[in-house]
């Protein structure tokens, strides 16, 4: 059976309070839905940011090594804070962060996860990372990704850089898989 993640945010209190404004999530529509008669979307709005070293700094490369793409999926306030290396009990604080650096109303981790990527240290800038779109299957999301490197007669800063993304999208019902794979942390 497919399943279509809906990726959106409150954006109003309790039917009765207030209209609905526009989704701010509307703006980017990555994601599409497998093909099926029941799909009822033919695409998914996401948001990401690029400050995803403020929500996980250690992805960053350990001692100047130069490691493989590595993924991070946070699903709750404590992860969130711990990620932030806020600690336990900043939970507040932390989605305060996060809700500003996705630049969105409210971040709510009952219906919301957080997606980051990077792909570790790089010799300059010019690097980046996209997010090409995605797939929604029976409640697994696959994440396409690439990461953009700079044309070999670019200038570009004389600076290490690390590239990636945090991607903020409706909490899956299965998994969370990336096309290019990635490695967890941990695992």
């Amino acid at each position: 059976m497919l399943t279509t993640v809906l990726f959106a945010l409150l954006s109003a209190g309790p039917a009765g309070d207030a209209p609905k404004k526009a989704d701010p999530l509307a703006k980017s529509s990555l994601f599409a839905t497998e093909p099926s008669t029941k799909s009822t979307s033919p695409k998914v709005p996401v948001v990401t940011t690029p400050h995803w070293r403020l929500l996980a700094p250690e992805l960053r490369a350990p001692g100047g090594k130069r490691p493989e793409p590595i993924a991070k999926i946070i699903t709750d306030p404590s992860e969130l804070a711990v990620s932030m290396g806020l600690g336990l009990g900043k939970e507040k604080e932390a989605l305060q962060k996060a809700t500003r650096a996705f630049a969105v109303k409210e971040l709510d981790f009952k219906k919301h996860s957080i997606v980051i990527l990077a792909v570790g240290q790089r010799p300059s800038g010019g690097y980046s990372v996209e997010i090409g779109g995605g797939v929604v299957a029976d409640g697994n999301v696959k994440i396409q990704w690439k990461e953009k490197r700079p044309d070999p007669d670019t200038i570009t800063t004389a600076v290490i850089t690390y590239p990636g993304i945090a991607v903020l999208i409706s909490k899956p019902t299965g998994k969370i898989a990336f096309d290019p794979p990635v490695k967890f942390p941990g695992k």
